[in-house]
């Protein structure tokens, strides 16, 4: 029987992009609820809490994709077959980015 080699889960890649295209990572896909997350829900507002190293850096990453269109990177992915309207590469939402490092 051939020996099958597992993959470790990274908590070292913070960028979705970069993970999406790379080959060597595993990814848990949580895109079908940021999908749902991220619906316009009459203005409702969230605060998302999550201890430290628990992928907040690549969440917020993977919702900047979103909204910048990229749907390219969620092939093979929850979010790929569903609806995108107003989030095509025609219809990009600006994106801001503060570090508070």
């Amino acid at each position: 029987m051939a020996e099958r080699k597992i993959r470790q889960l990274t908590t070292s890649n913070f960028d979705f992009p970069a993970l999406a295209q790379s080959r060597e990572s595993k990814y848990v896909d949580k895109t079908a609820l940021l999908y749902e997350l991220s619906r316009n829900h009459d203005d409702a507002q969230y605060f998302i809490s999550r201890p430290r190293r628990f992928g907040k850096s690549l969440m917020l990453s993977t919702l900047q994709a979103m909204f910048e269109g990229r749907r390219e990177l969620f092939r093979g992915l929850a979010i790929h077959d569903l609806p995108w309207e107003g989030w095509d590469e025609k219809n990009r939402h600006p994106v801001y980015n503060f570090s508070m490092m």
